[in-house]
């Protein structure tokens, strides 16, 4: 039986990697809010493990820490807490989501997280709120002593669309470390085109439409508007992440490129985090990341390799802080090596074969698409970097490869950038192959604590 807990972390996740890829049809049992951790990367790690477990196995029960209807009750108000939660829940046959105990199946469960998440969009659906005012507005116009019984009616619902859209929104942003998971189901209808992602053309939105969302997470979390991402609009930057990120699964994890079919059970996600780069205490492990937020709140007076300084150099009243930013995509394709080579076997060959395919996607304007366009495609990993460059942190897990790079310490060099190639330490050891891809990028900023 494989286990996720409230204190799983990365190095676990890899052994239940490995369980997996030697019992692929055992029970899986999920617990606890995974969003009270603090290690950065290991929502969306988990539910990369999770998204294999719902692709691979087709007997096993997916077992919930959810005991009775009130605590489903009370998960479906508190969705965004449980992110390993709800992609187990929707990517798993409704006959295989269980109480815990395994007693007794949770009946429709598919159904019913389906229309609440779907209440989400109307967060981020540009000018939603504005809509529904406007039409309370002409038809309270409309309204008189004696107008017609419907007008009030409608007004009346209306109030109440723009009463709940308010709460959600004020539930989702009343944590001191806010966190989202938003997702796209391909293999359910109604969740295959949210309005997070996509417009009323079913077009990826641009990036003023999702600067938006980032800015609103930012001035409304505990770092609050002064920091420096909100003052300096680095958001801006950040939406240039999730758009590359997230259009790369639009057009490499949605369709099996064997079959034309679209991938199912298949999930394309964007997770986003606020950290505190304070690690003062913290015994997790040795895991890349960790050291990355070290160095960044490391001697403030310390010159990095390439002679950079600590971000908090000129902070000689100590009244400033480090966050980190997390933008974790997540897809349950055929994973960046499969994809880029169109060789779904390729993980079946040496490690160092599949290294090089991965190494390949992020080269600038490289890409597998053969069409007449394809000079306009292959530029989402490279800009990324671009983006992140002297700066941030960027992790890769995808097949049998976790490749991590740490820019702020070392940041791009000129043969790299003459050769237009980027070079990424990698774990070593045996790691299991898992479905997709998982790149995590690390974004950090200054901020004075309110």
């Amino acid at each position: 039986m494989l286990r996720i807990s409230k204190t799983t972390g990365i190095g676990e996740l890899e052994r239940l990697a490995h369980e997996l890829e030697k019992s692929p049809t055992a029970d899986f049992v999920i617990d606890h809010a995974l969003s009270e951790y603090f290690q950065p990367g290991v929502v969306a790690a988990a539910i990369q493990v999770i998204a294999s477990w719902c692709r691979k196995s087709s007997s096993a029960r997916m077992i919930t820490n959810l005991a009775s209807i009130e605590s489903v009750d009370k998960f479906l108000t508190e969705m965004h807490l449980n992110p390993h939660l709800l992609v187990a829940i929707l990517m798993t046959d409704l006959d295989k989501v269980y109480y815990s105990g395994g007693q007794r199946s949770i009946d429709s469960m598919e159904s019913i997280v389906t229309n609440e998440y779907r209440k989400l969009e109307g967060l981020f659906n540009e000018g939603f709120s504005k809509v529904l005012e406007q039409q309370i507005r002409e038809l309270k116009v409309l309204a008189t002593s004696d107008a017609d019984e419907k007008i009030g009616v409608a007004i009346k619902r209306l109030s109440l669309i723009k009463k709940e859209n308010e709460g959600i929104k004020k539930a989702f942003l009343k944590y001191d470390r806010p966190s989202y998971l938003l997702s796209t189901f391909d293999h359910i209808p109604r969740l295959s085109h949210p309005r997070f992602f996509y417009d009323n053309k079913l077009n990826i939105k641009n990036e003023d439409q999702l600067s938006g969302l980032i800015g609103s997470m930012l001035k409304n979390s505990k770092f609050g508007s002064v920091n420096e991402i909100y003052q300096q609009k680095g958001y801006l930057e950040l939406a240039g992440l999730i758009k590359e990120l997230f259009q790369n699964t639009d057009s490499c994890a949605k369709i099996d490129f064997r079959t034309q079919k679209k991938y199912s059970p298949n999930i394309r996600s964007v997770y986003f985090g606020v950290h505190s780069a304070s690690m003062d205490g913290e015994d997790i492990g040795d895991d890349p990341v960790i050291t990355y937020i070290n160095n960044l709140a490391a001697d403030r007076l310390a010159e990095k390799e390439d002679g950079q300084k600590s971000m908090l150099d000129d902070d000689v009243e100590n009244k400033r802080q480090i966050g980190l930013f997390e933008i974790s995509v997540i897809d349950s394709g055929p994973g960046l090596a499969s994809h880029i080579s169109k060789n779904h076997d390729i993980y079946s060959l040496d490690i160092a074969t599949e290294l090089r395919a991965v190494q390949e996607c992020f080269k600038k304007n490289m890409t597998s698409d053969t069409s007449s366009i394809n000079f306009m495609k292959g530029r989402g990993l490279a800009r990324v970097i671009g983006i992140v460059k002297n700066k941030g942190f960027i992790k890769v897990r995808t097949g049998r490869l976790s490749l991590f790079r740490d820019f702020y310490k070392k940041g791009l060099d000129l043969e790299e950038i003459n050769s237009q190639t980027v070079n990424f330490s990698y774990l070593e050891g045996d790691l299991a192959k898992l479905e997709g891809t998982l790149i995590s990028v690390f974004y950090p900023f200054t901020y004075a604590p309110k």
